[in-house]
């Protein structure tokens, strides 16, 4: 910015800042980058937290889109965001019907784990 001019900054930016912020002074790293960055596989790996030929495998089984630069893959961040999330979703699902299963079956007491998790907050 040059001189003296302010910007207003949204309210949701702010959050994202504190957030890098908090990060930052905790001694963690942050990256910010366009959201149709092209990454490289191993980028995308990490990315999903997965390793290097299991994302391979991921591109192949979802069809996710990818294009080549020579002979080497590169995965648009938009594209790996998108498997991200439903890929998560996917796994809530699964986990609220499993949880749903063991309550219908006995297995899990909410009162009790209600009176546990009071236990410990007092």
């Amino acid at each position: 910015m040059a001189g003296d001019q302010r910007v207003e900054i949204p309210e949701s930016i702010l959050d994202v800042i504190q957030q890098a912020a908090d990060i930052l002074c905790a001694g963690g790293a942050v990256s910010i980058i366009p959201y149709d960055t092209a990454l490289t596989t191993q980028q995308a790996a990490d990315f999903l937290g997965v390793s290097r030929p299991y994302l391979i495998s991921i591109l192949d089984d979802e069809g996710i889109e990818y294009s080549y630069v020579g002979t080497h893959r590169r995965i648009a961040l938009s594209e790996i965001d998108r498997y991200r999330q439903r890929r998560d979703a996917e796994r809530r699902n699964v986990l609220d019907a499993m949880t749903r299963d063991a309550f219908e079956m006995g297995l899990y007491d909410v009162g009790t784990a209600q009176k546990e998790s009071t236990k410990r907050g007092s």
